[in-house]
C-alpha cells in the first residue's frame, strides 16, 4: 500500500509517495463479553487482546474507541476527552439507547442510528433509524505501538458516497477518488492538496459524518484512489478514537460536530470588511498616509494589519528572526507604535500585530528557555510551550502590554510547521498551530477585547473557536482563484464557517502566467471578484513596490470597477452579517459549495467551481486568463440573474458572458424566494446601528427572512402572497425608528402599496419607503405584478 505524503519540511517540495509499513498488523478477534459501564449509555466489548468501549453521546453520535486493556480493567471513558484537545464536551448526554445481541452481532440502538458491531473479527456497520446502511467497515487490522495503534481501516466504497472536509485544503471538495494526508503544510507557489488546517473530520450526503481524533503526523485517507470499491484510512501511531455523527443534513452533522467540539465563534463586524497588510519595511508614519488616503477618498476599510517589521531589531533567517525581533516596537520605524494605533483607532481601523515563531531574541530567548516557557523547534524556531500556567502567564505578559496600547487582534505566522513535541508527549506538527491561537485568543478574551479569531494558517479540529484560517503566501495568476475557492469550501466543510486568503495573491511567480500583480485581470478576477469569494477581505503582499494593491495604483476603469465591487460588499452588510450570525446559530458556513444546501442534487455535489454566500447568492467567477463568458450551474430552482433581473429555471447549465471590465465580469445570481437586505454605504463596518434597510425581493412562495441585527437580536421580515396581492411584514427590533425601502428584483414589480389605508410613494429606484418605529411592526399591502412573457 503505497501513500502521498507531504514532505516532513516546510513548503518548498511536492509531495511524494512512500510505502506503509503493515507489517505486524493483525484483526482484532476473540469476542469474550459485552458489559454497560453503571448507568451511562457506554459499553466495554472485550475482545482476546484489545477492548471497545463504545459511548452514545446523544441519538445521532456514538464514539468508538479501541484500547489494549484487559478484559476487566475498564471501568469507562466516555466522560473522558481524546488527547488532541479538539473535544471539549465530551459528557454523554441523557439518551434513550437499546441493546440487541445474538452469535454474531451486538448492537447499540437509538433513535437515530443503530450500530452493529462483529463479534468474530471486529468490524461494525453503521446505520440510520430507518436501517439504511451509511457505513460499513471490513475488518481493520491493528497493531501496537508505544502511543497507542498502528491501524489500517478499510471501507465499503458506494456509488453515492462522497467525501467532504479534512480541513483547510488546495484542492477540490468532493473528494471521491483522492487521497488526504493529516500533515501541516504551508499553501504557497506549491500546487496541489496544501494546507495548514490539516481535519481527520469528513461529511458524507449518505447520512454520517467521521472524526477521528487522532493528531499524529501523516494520518493518511485513500478515497477510493487506490480502489475503487473501497476506502480506509491508516495511523501510523496514536489512539484510534472515532466518532461517527449521523445526519440527513450537512448543518445536522456539523451540529453533532460542535456538540463535540464547541459552538464557533461570531467574529466582529470588521472581520467582514477590508483588511490591507503589506510584509515590506514600512514606517508607522507610511501606514498613517495609506490609511489616511483611504479615507478621505472613501475607500471602505475596517483593519490595518502590520507585517513582522513592527518589532524592532536586525532581521535575519529568511527575514522572519534577528537581533531585538521580540514583541516591542521598532524604535526607528515604529518608535511610537502606540500612537500610530491611537490614530488608526480615530479613523475607525482595527489594528492586528504580527507574531511569528522566529521572533525572540536575546535577552529574552535565554529567560523563556532558562524558565521553560519557551522552547527550541527545528528549522531555528523558538516557540511559545503552553500547558503550564506559570508558562503560559509568562508568555502572555509580553503580549498584553501590545493589548493595553490598543492592539485589537493577533496574526500568528508560522504556526502549521512547528515539530517536535508538546508538554504532553503528542506530537507538534499539526496541534501547535491550534494551541498557539488557543493561547492568544483566550488572553484577548480574558482581557475583555471579544470576537477577535487569531488569524492564522495552522490550526487542527476546533479551530473555529477561536482561528480566522488563511493559507499563506500564495502567488498571483487568475487560475489561483480555483485553489482559493477551494480552500475556502474545504474549511467551510470542516466546521471552520469563516476564513480568508491573500486577495490577488501574496508574491509573483514565473509560471504564474499573469505577469504583475497589479495587472488588471489579476486584479478584477482575483481581487475585486475576490470580494465576494471569501469572508474577510484581505489584501496581503510581499515587499515590491508594485504589490501593494492599492486603488490608486490602478487605471481609471479598473479602479472604477474595484471601488463598486467594494461598495457592493459593503452595502451587502447586513445580508452578510445576518448569514454570519444563523450560520453561528445553525452550523452553515457563510461560504460554501453548492453540495451544502443541494445534497440530493448530483450536479450541485459535483460541482467545484461556483460557491453559495449567504442563503441566496450563488456567486461563479471566471478562473482561465482570457475568458469572458463561463457555464454556470444552477441547482434546482428558480434563479435570478444579478446583473440581468432574468429569470431562470435551475437544475441545469447556462452559458453567461463574464467580459473582464463590465461589472457583469463576476457572474452573480439569486435563488427565487429570497430577501436581500442592504445598507446605505458605510466607510467601516463596526459601530453601525444600521437606520435604512433597502430590501429587495426575489419572489417565490410565501417568505421570511431574519434580519440580525446583533448576535441575540433579530427583526422579522415576512412576504405573503395571495393572488395578486402581497402583504409584507416588517419588524424593527432595534431602540431607534428605521426607514425601509422595499421593492421587487427579477421582473417582477409592487403597484399602490399601502400601510394602514395610505398609499407610500414610489422613489425612482422602484422602492417604497416607509418608517417603523423601536419595537413595532407593520404591514405593507401592495399589488404584485408578474413578469411579463
Amino acid at each position: 500500500m503505497k501513500q502521498r505524503l507531504h514532505p516532513d519540511i516546510t513548503w518548498t517540495a511536492p509531495y511524494g509517495w512512500k510505502e506503509a509499513d503493515l507489517s505486524g498488523h493483525e484483526p482484532v478477534t476473540g469476542f469474550v463479553s459485552a458489559q454497560r459501564l453503571g448507568e451511562r449509555n457506554e459499553w466495554l466489548l472485550q475482545y482476546k487482546e484489545a477492548a471497545v468501549v463504545c459511548s452514545v453521546h446523544d441519538s445521532s453520535t456514538i464514539r468508538l474507541q479501541l484500547l489494549p486493556e484487559a478484559h476487566g480493567q475498564w471501568t469507562g471513558g466516555g466522560e473522558k476527552a481524546g488527547t488532541s484537545g479538539a473535544v471539549i464536551n465530551p459528557g454523554l448526554i441523557p439518551t434513550e439507547a437499546q441493546t440487541a445481541e445474538d452469535a454474531d452481532r451486538f448492537c447499540i440502538i437509538t433513535d437515530g442510528l443503530r450500530l452493529e458491531l462483529a463479534k468474530a473479527v471486529l468490524s461494525f456497520r453503521l446505520l440510520d433509524h430507518q436501517g439504511r446502511e451509511l457505513l460499513g467497515s471490513h475488518c481493520p487490522r491493528v497493531k501496537r505501538t508505544d502511543n497507542g495503534f498502528s491501524t489500517y481501516a478499510p471501507f465499503e466504497l458506494t456509488d453515492d458516497d462522497r467525501f467532504f472536509g479534512f480541513g483547510g485544503r488546495t484542492s477540490p471538495p468532493g473528494h471521491r477518488g483522492a487521497t488526504k494526508d493529516m500533515f501541516a503544510v504551508k499553501v504557497a507557489h506549491e500546487r496541489g492538496d496544501y494546507g495548514g488546517f490539516p481535519m481527520p473530520f469528513f461529511m458524507n450526503p449518505r447520512g454520517y459524518g467521521l472524526m477521528l481524533d487522532n493528531p499524529w503526523p501523516h494520518v493518511y485517507f485513500d478515497l477510493g484512489y487506490e480502489r475503487e470499491d473501497s476506502w480506509f484510512f491508516y495511523t501510523p501511531d496514536g489512539p484510534l478514537d472515532l466518532y461517527l455523527i449521523t445526519g440527513e443534513k450537512f448543518s445536522r452533522i456539523l451540529q453533532g460536530y460542535y456538540q463535540l467540539t464547541g459552538w464557533p465563534v461570531l467574529p466582529h463586524k470588521a472581520y467582514f470588511g477590508l483588511w490591507y497588510s503589506w510584509a515590506r519595511s514600512t514606517a508607522a508614519r507610511q501606514w498613517e498616509e495609506w490609511a489616511r488616503r483611504l479615507r478621505e477618498e472613501k475607500w471602505p476599510a475596517d483593519a490595518i494589519v502590520l507585517d513582522l517589521y513592527w518589532r524592532g531589531g536586525l532581521l535575519a533567517l529568511d527575514d522572519e528572526a534577528g537581533d531585538g525581533c521580540n514583541l516591542m516596537w521598532d524604535g526607528e520605524g515604529f518608535g511610537d507604535g502606540p500612537g500610530l494605533i491611537r490614530q488608526l483607532h480615530e479613523w475607525n481601523y482595527l489594528v492586528g500585530l504580527h507574531v511569528n515563531t522566529r521572533m525572540y531574541s536575546e535577552p529574552l530567548l535565554s529567560e523563556g528557555l532558562r524558565r521553560g516557557a519557551l522552547r527550541q523547534a527545528p528549522e531555528q524556531q523558538v516557540v511559545p510551550v503552553f500547558g503550564n500556567r506559570e508558562h503560559e502567564e509568562w508568555n502572555w505578559s509580553h503580549f498584553a502590554p501590545r493589548v493595553v496600547e490598543g492592539a485589537d487582534f493577533w496574526w500568528t505566522d508560522n504556526g502549521e510547521r512547528v515539530d517536535g513535541e508538546l508538554t504532553d508527549g503528542l506530537p507538534s506538527r499539526n496541534l501547535f498551530g491550534q494551541r498557539w491561537n488557543g493561547f492568544i485568543y483566550e488572553g484577548m478574551t480574558a482581557m475583555g477585547v471579544e470576537g477577535r479569531p487569531v488569524l492564522a494558517r495552522g490550526g487542527w479540529m476546533g479551530a473555529h473557536r477561536c482561528t480566522l484560517p488563511w493559507p499563506g503566501d500564495t502567488t498571483a495568476g487568475v487560475d489561483r482563484i480555483r485553489e482559493d475557492m477551494w480552500y475556502t469550501m474545504n474549511l467551510g466543510m470542516s466546521g471552520m464557517l469563516f476564513s480568508s486568503v491573500d486577495l490577488g495573491g501574496f508574491r509573483e511567480m514565473e509560471a504564474a502566467g499573469c505577469g504583475l500583480m497589479t495587472r488588471d485581470e489579476n486584479m478584477i478576477r482575483r481581487v475585486i471578484h475576490g470580494f465576494f469569494l471569501t469572508s474577510t477581505l484581505r489584501i496581503h503582499a510581499g515587499g515590491e513596490e508594485h504589490y501593494g494593491k492599492f486603488p490608486w495604483q490602478l487605471e481609471p476603469r479598473v479602479q472604477a470597477l474595484f471601488r463598486y465591487f467594494l461598495e457592493l460588499r459593503y452595502r451587502l452588510l447586513p445580508y452578510i452579517y445576518s448569514a454570519a450570525v444563523q450560520g453561528v446559530k445553525q452550523a452553515v458556513p457563510l461560504l460554501r459549495p453548492l453540495g451544502f444546501d443541494y445534497s440530493a442534487d448530483p450536479g450541485s455535489l459535483a460541482n467545484h467551481d461556483e460557491l453559495l454566500l449567504g442563503p441566496s447568492m450563488l456567486v461563479a467567477p471566471v478562473m482561465e486568463e482570457g475568458r469572458e463568458e463561463r457555464s454556470v450551474y444552477l441547482p434546482p430552482g428558480q434563479w435570478t440573474d444579478f446583473w440581468t433581473n432574468r429569470e431562470l429555471a435551475g437544475g441545469r447549465s447556462v452559458i453567461v458572458d463574464a467580459p473582464l471590465y463590465e461589472h457583469h465580469g463576476l457572474p452573480l445570481f439569486i435563488a427565487a424566494g429570497s430577501i436581500i437586505p442592504y445598507r446605505p454605504l458605510a466607510q467601516f463596518n463596526a459601530g453601525h446601528d444600521e437606520r435604512i434597510i433597502l430590501l429587495d425581493l426575489y419572489m417565490g412562495p410565501n417568505m421570511s427572512y431574519s434580519l440580525w441585527e446583533a448576535e441575540a437580536r433579530a427583526s422579522e421580515i415576512r412576504v405573503d402572497r395571495h393572488g395578486g396581492r402581497v402583504v409584507i411584514h416588517l419588524e424593527n427590533r432595534t431602540d431607534q425608528t428605521r426607514e425601509y425601502a422595499v421593492r421587487c428584483r427579477g421582473g417582477h414589480s409592487l403597484l399602490d402599496a399601502r400601510i394602514d389605508g395610505k398609499p407610500l410613494e414610489e422613489d425612482g429606484d422602484g422602492r417604497f419607503r416607509l418608517t417603523v418605529d423601536p419595537s413595532e411592526r407593520a404591514e405593507v399591502y401592495a399589488a404584485l405584478v408578474e413578469p411579463s412573457g
